[in-house]
């Protein structure tokens, strides 16, 4: 059962009052065409009789004509106002209509009537979340369990509620409670896995979305959530085929579009995927220049394009990539980026138009294309990425400045930028970093000279790792990568060589052709565009990636690269 709909899809019709007729009989049997013969001969007698008009409203809804029941029972409650079970079902058939405003109404004057009815206030409860008018629905949860408190459906709703609010300890409580008393509710299912899977309890998250879908094979949101459940511990082929099935019930939906287009792509099957990656813009509500027409092809010369960027520094780095083919099609380009690019890419692109994505458009335009859907023409596979040696170009006066100067503390030695996690209080933070003091095996490597490439405040980080391990790292109060990419360029276009967690610098390093090794998170944070099991990128030629084999295991990789660093020094000191 989706999230936000009501526990009770059952409408009653009260207690009978025509004794000569069989309305009664005709209900339990389910003939509720029966039902409204009856009633539409009581009323032709009696059109002022408003149980009559009632027990044809609720038989529309049991045949799923919820426009019609709303007219017969406002018919019913002009007829016979003040009854209980007239606003209840109305508040169902206008929550069927999906007219949520008028189902609060009609349910909120139910439990005027009768505070102690247990189903306007489940109802009201759920039309509330719906409205994401969370603490009323608070309310009306807690008189209704007040009033049930063994109810699964009651806490089947507050679990569905709290999940929306993300409070998932509480979600996860009330969900067990329900599954408890009935083990048969989906949507509590879903729940639980959820929860779970903020927790990292990926296996036990698994288990209950199986449940759920035991319980409902045709519910697409649940199936989705499953899908982007695999795709987060690595199993992407799967992820794809829930996906599509979850697609086949909701063929337009945004969000099961672009999870699918995540395990397409994670699998390298790019030409299936980029068509799906599109409906990201849809799925995260981003417009960014309303009224301009989506460009549907490669441009052509004469056309005036804006690109436009909308993922982070380092996937918009990555995307960059594209820019040397699409500067080729002699179109006339305008291309939007983070302000904290813009001098990067200015020097990278001299034939482009690059403008901050704050900033006014200074050219007229015929189109708008995202980046990173241009990847749909120019990366259709793995032959198509070019073997280029570097797409972007740092400053290079501060290059030789900033190289100079750390060279100048002991010359001689290898300069090693690290990097250990990527910005603080990110979904994938935990996943993506590996605490400075487990650098052990890289940090006490002979004959190198370390500098800190790490953005934010680290310094309570780099002081305890040097006290343990003996060495110095660099930090340069001059860099501020937070605030100034083209200085962290600059600083990484001196290294010899980048050691670095999945985050920016990596991007940063492969895009100026620096050696860059990365590692990379199994399942979790673990990136599409480092695709599966590849010790290369086919984005960055001067990318080798260091991969967990399993989930939070970082001694491995790091012990990999230890043992790789001699291979490279060695190289290192005999090249010209």
């Amino acid at each position: 059962m989706p999230s936000g709909t009501a526990c009770y899809s059952r409408a009653s019709a009260g207690g009978m009052s025509f004794s000569s007729r069989s309305v009664s009989g005709h209900f339990r049997k389910g003939d509720f065409a029966a039902v409204d013969r009856v009633c539409r001969e009581e009323i032709a007698v009696n059109p002022g009789n408003g149980q009559a008009w009632h027990y044809r409203g609720v038989a529309a809804i049991h045949m799923k004509d919820f426009g019609r029941a709303v007219q017969y029972i406002l018919r019913a409650i002009f007829h016979s106002p003040g009854i209980c079970v007239m606003h209840v079902n109305l508040g169902i058939a206008l929550k069927a209509l999906n007219r949520w405003d008028e189902a609060v109404s009609a349910l909120g004057e139910a439990t005027r009537i009768d505070p102690l009815n247990f189903e306007a206030q489940l109802l009201l409860a759920s039309a509330h979340a719906t409205r994401k008018e969370f603490a009323e629905a608070d309310r009306s949860i807690a008189a209704a369990l007040a009033l049930r408190p063994q109810s699964a459906e009651a806490w089947d709703v507050q679990a569905i509620t709290a999940l929306r609010v993300n409070d998932f300890e509480r979600a996860l409580e009330a969900a067990e409670k329900a599954i408890a008393i009935n083990p048969a509710l989906p949507t509590s299912h879903r729940v639980i896995a959820d929860a779970l899977v903020r927790r990292g309890d990926y296996e036990h998250a698994e288990y209950h979305y199986v449940s759920a879908l035991k319980l409902t094979p045709e519910d697409a949101e649940i199936r989705s959530n499953f899908g982007l459940h695999l795709n987060r511990v690595g199993r992407y082929a799967e992820s794809a085929h829930q996906y599509r099935l979850a697609l086949n019930a909701a063929p337009g939906d945004a969000n099961m579009r672009y999870g699918l287009a995540i395990a397409l792509l994670a699998l390298g099957r790019l030409d299936e995927g980029w068509p799906f990656y599109a409906a990201r813009s849809t799925a995260h509500r981003q417009d960014p220049l309303p009224g301009l027409p989506a460009l549907e092809h490669l441009p052509v010369p004469g056309e005036r394009v804006v690109i436009t960027t909308d993922q982070g520094p380092g996937e918009q780095i990555m995307f960059a990539s594209l820019l040397p083919d699409l500067a080729r099609t002699l179109a006339d380009l305008t291309v939007t980026c983070d302000e904290r690019l813009v001098a990067l890419f200015q020097r990278s692109f001299p034939s482009l138009r690059i403008v901050g994505r704050s900033e006014p458009l200074a050219a007229p335009a015929d189109y708008q294309v995202s980046l990173g859907d241009t990847a749909r023409w120019l990366r259709r596979s793995f032959a198509e990425f070019p073997h280029q040696g570097g797409y972007l170009k740092a400053d290079p006066y501060m290059a030789g400045v900033l190289r100079a100067k750390y060279t100048a503390r002991q010359p001689g030695r290898l300069l090693v930028g690290i990097s250990w996690r990527t910005i603080h209080g990110a979904k994938v933070s935990a996943q993506k970093t590996i605490p400075l003091d487990r650098w052990g095996p890289i940090l006490s490597l002979p004959g190198v000279t370390f500098v800190s490439l790490q953005y934010g405040e680290c310094e309570e980080e780099v002081r305890a790792a040097e006290s343990r391990f003996g060495i110095q790292i660099i930090r340069d109060d001059a860099v501020n990568a937070m605030l100034d990419l083209d200085s962290l360029a600059a600083q990484i276009a001196a290294m010899d060589l980048v050691i670095t967690t999945s985050n920016t610098s990596a991007h940063v390093a492969g895009a100026l052709s620096v050696p860059t090794w990365t590692f990379v998170p199994s399942g979790y944070g673990a990136f599409w565009h480092w695709f599966l099991e590849r010790a290369d990128s086919p984005w960055y030629p001067s990318v080798r990636l260091f991969r967990q084999s399993l989930r939070g295991d970082w001694q491995s990789p790091l012990d990999e690269a230890s043992a790789a660093f001699a291979d490279f020094a060695e190289a290192h000191q005999a090249a010209p």
